[in-house]
């Protein structure tokens, strides 16, 4: 089964719609990972990028570190994206912990973040996991 396919929208045009949507209302979004400013790259600035675009989108968005110092919350504040670090909450790195808004959306990151995402998801049950798997062409 397709999971796209082509719709006409303008005479002699196709563009792809995908069959899976995500809510067009509001969704609190929650983004596991190690670090908030990308120090070597790779997932951390996809995972700061994918936080931004959400929050543009209107969604409320929140990202869990290790430890975040005082100028990365305020960056990720002018983003419109609530960054909390697990230091500051008196937890090992990857645990769970009581957020304000219950995320319906977690995303984590192949083996960096993947299983710390799945032990947010066991916290808030009601949330979908998103498992991104990032793989190296070489």
């Amino acid at each position: 089964m397709a999971r796209f396919r082509a719709i006409r929208r303008w005479p002699g045009r196709e563009c792809w719609r995908s069959r899976y949507r995500l809510p067009m209302s509001p969704t609190s979004v929650l983004l596991v990972a190690t670090e908030w400013a990308p120090s070597k790259g790779g997932v951390s600035s996809f995972n700061q990028e994918l936080a931004a675009a959400l929050a543009r989108l209107g969604h409320h968005t929140q990202c869990v570190v290790d430890a975040a110092t005082p100028a990365e919350i305020e960056h990720a504040s002018s983003l419109k994206v609530a960054l909390h670090s697990s230091l500051d909450r008196g937890v090992r790195p990857g645990a769970a912990f009581s957020l304000a808004h219950a995320p319906e959306v977690v995303i984590g990151h192949g083996r960096w973040t993947g299983a710390a995402a799945a032990r947010w998801r066991a916290r808030y049950p009601d949330a979908r996991l998103v498992h991104l798997a990032h793989v190296h062409p070489g």
